[in-house]
């Protein structure tokens, strides 16, 4: 059990010295270094909703990309009006053998992306119609 810096008592096992830390601890446990930077100033990215078939997201955030992945190559058959405009978009390989599609939704955007699969290696339509409702 750790006790009072005074009393020489501090986590770990019994033999080894107490060692405490100033309690001014900049850089540690802080946002101040350059990596925090990175994550916190991002620019030219977006966030994205991965959707994949072993999670399926239901909703995505306006100003979010939706990111449409399977492990197949495949043709997304997509609409972010009701099914008045469609888009036929082929999959993207990645060295990790995922294939994805990127939809790209303006910030505007307020009907649900609904979209289905056209698998191109078994040259069948999955049968199927999944929604991604758009939140504000």
């Amino acid at each position: 059990m750790a006790r009072m810096r005074g009393q020489r008592v501090a986590f770990g096992k019994p033999g080894i010295e107490p060692c405490w830390t100033q309690g001014n601890k900049d850089g540690v446990g802080t946002a101040y270094s350059d990596v925090a930077d990175r994550y916190r100033k991002r620019s030219g990215c977006r966030p994205m909703e991965v959707w994949k078939p072993t999670r399926k997201a239901l909703s995505v955030r306006r100003g979010m990309t939706p990111r449409i992945e399977s492990p197949a190559p495949f043709m997304l058959h997509w609409s972010a009006d009701e099914w008045q405009q469609v888009q036929d978009t082929t999959s993207s390989p990645t060295v990790l053998q995922i294939d994805f599609v990127d939809i790209p939704i303006p910030t505007t955007q307020s009907a649900p992306i609904r979209f289905t699969f056209y698998w191109t290696a078994e040259r069948r339509w999955e049968g199927k119609d999944y929604e991604m409702v758009v939140l504000p």
